[in-house]
C-alpha cells in the first residue's frame, strides 16, 4: 500500500533540490576563500586573519541554521545574519561574491514568499559589489556597478519563478501519490468486498448443489421404495408381493450408495465404473421395473467420456422420477445423441402433460435447469395438457 507523503520544505531531507541548496554553499565558500588567496588579496586588504575568521563564522552559522530550522521568524533572523556575513566577506574580499550568490538559494528556502523579492534585491547588491571590485571598484566605476546590479537583480524573479515551478511540480507529484494511495485503498476495500461476496456465492452454490444431489438421488430412491411398498396388498399371494419387496430393497441399496457418495466424494458410483450410456441404461431398466413403465433407450452417434456426464445422468433420473410421480405415462423413450460439439439427452413420455406456465415452485425442473446451465448447457421442456412431455438437455462435449 502506498501512503501519501508529507511535503518537505525546501532544504529539508525530503526535497532533493533543497538538499542541493544545503550542500552547495559550503564548497562555494571554500572556493571563494581559495580564489581570494590565489589572487594575492591578503596583503592589499585587512589581511588573512579577519577574512578567515569571518568565513569560518559564516560556515558555522550556516551549519547551525541548517540543523535548527526553527520558526519562520527564527529562519528570517538566520537569513539576515547570513546576509550580513556574506556582505562583510565581499567588502573585505570581492571574490567572495561567488559565495554571496548563495543568498538567492537561502531566500528561496528560508523566507516567506512576500519577503523573497526584497531579499534577492539585497543579494544582487552584494554580488554586484563583489563583481565591481568591492568599495574601491564602485568608487572608480559606479556605472559598472549599476549595470551589474540590475543584471543580478534580474536573477531574483527568475530564481523565484524557478522555485515556484519546482514547488508546483513537487505538489503535483505528492498529489498524484496521495491519489494513488487513495485509489489503492479503495481497490483493496473493493477486492475484500468481492472476496466476501465470492465466498458467500460459493456457499450458496454448494448448498444448492447438495440440495440437488440429495433430491436427485436419495429422495428419488425413497419415492421408488414407497411406490413399491404402497402397491403391496396384504392379502396378495407372496409370489405377488415378493418381487416388489425385492425391487424396493434394490432401490434402497442404490439410494444408500448414492447417499454415501454425496457424503464422501460427490462422484457418481455408476459413472465411476461405467460410461454414461451404460449407467443410464441400468438406471432406466431399474426405473422401468420399479414404476411399471415401458421404457426404451437409444444412443445415436459415437459415445465417449464427457465432462458433464453426471449432469446428464442426474437430469435423466429427475425426469424419470417426474414421469412416475406426475405424468401417469405408460411408455417413455430416452435418447442420447452424440455429435462433435455436444451431447443431447431427450426424455419423452406419453403422459398427461401439463401447462408449463402453471408449474408449481419446487426443485424438479428448477434443479434440472440449474444443473445444466451451471455446466454451460441448455435445457428445454416441451409439453401441453394431454400431449405428454419432452425434456431436452444439451451440454458441451
Amino acid at each position: 500500500m502506498i501512503s501519501a507523503t508529507v511535503r518537505a520544505a525546501p532544504g529539508e531531507p525530503g526535497d532533493a533540490f533543497g538538499r542541493a541548496f544545503v550542500v552547495i554553499p559550503y564548497p562555494l565558500l571554500l572556493v571563494s576563500l581559495i580564489a581570494t588567496a590565489a589572487a594575492g588579496a591578503w596583503g592589499t586588504t585587512t589581511g588573512l586573519a579577519p577574512i578567515a575568521a569571518l568565513a569560518v563564522a559564516a560556515g558555522i552559522h550556516r551549519w547551525w541554521g541548517d540543523r535548527r530550522p526553527g520558526t519562520p521568524l527564527a529562519r528570517a533572523a538566520w537569513y539576515v545574519v547570513q546576509a550580513l556575513l556574506s556582505a562583510g566577506l565581499v567588502v573585505l574580499a570581492p571574490l567572495f561574491c561567488i559565495y554571496a550568490f548563495c543568498g538567492y538559494f537561502d531566500a528561496a528556502r528560508t523566507l516567506p514568499r512576500r519577503a523573497r523579492t526584497p531579499a534577492t534585491v539585497g543579494v544582487a547588491a552584494v554580488v554586484a559589489l563583489g563583481q565591481s571590485g568591492s568599495l574601491a571598484g564602485v568608487r572608480a566605476n559606479p556605472w559598472l556597478y549599476v549595470v551589474l546590479f540590475f543584471v543580478n537583480a534580474g536573477l531574483g524573479p527568475l530564481m523565484a519563478y524557478l522555485e515556484e515551478r519546482r514547488e508546483a511540480d513537487i505538489a503535483r507529484r505528492e498529489e498524484a501519490v496521495r491519489a494513488l494511495g487513495d485509489e489503492q485503498r479503495r481497490s483493496a476495500a473493493l477486492q475484500a468486498q468481492l472476496l466476501d461476496q465470492a465466498r458467500e456465492a460459493g456457499v450458496i452454490d454448494e448448498r444448492q448443489r447438495l440440495s440437488r444431489e440429495i433430491h436427485d438421488t436419495v429422495a428419488q430412491g425413497l419415492i421408488g421404495i414407497i411406490t413399491q411398498l404402497e402397491a403391496i396388498d396384504p392379502g396378495d399371494d407372496p409370489a405377488g408381493w415378493r418381487p416388489r419387496v425385492a425391487r424396493a430393497c434394490e432401490v434402497a441399496r442404490d439410494s444408500l450408495a448414492e447417499a454415501r457418495r454425496a457424503i464422501h466424494a460427490l462422484g457418481s458410483p455408476a459413472l465411476a465404473e461405467d460410461s454414461l450410456p451404460v449407467a443410464l441404461e441400468h438406471a432406466v431398466r431399474r426405473w422401468a421395473q420399479a414404476c411399471d413403465v415401458e421404457a426404451l433407450m437409444h444412443v445415436d452417434g459415437t459415445a465417449g467420456p464427457g465432462r458433464h456426464d453426471e449432469a446428464l445422468l442426474r437430469v435423466a433420473q429427475e425426469a424419470m422420477a417426474n414421469i412416475a410421480r406426475h405424468s401417469g405415462a405408460s411408455r417413455a423413450a430416452i435418447t442420447l445423441t452424440y455429435d462433435d460439439r455436444e451431447v443431447r439427452l431427450d426424455v419423452r413420455d406419453d403422459g398427461r402433460g401439463f401447462d408449463p406456465t402453471q408449474v408449481a415452485a419446487g426443485t424438479g425442473l428448477t434443479g434440472m435447469r440449474s444443473r445444466i446451465v451451471g455446466v454451460g448447457g441448455e435445457l428445454h421442456v416441451e409439453t401441453a395438457p394431454g400431449s405428454g412431455c419432452t425434456v431436452s438437455a444439451a451440454v458441451p462435449r
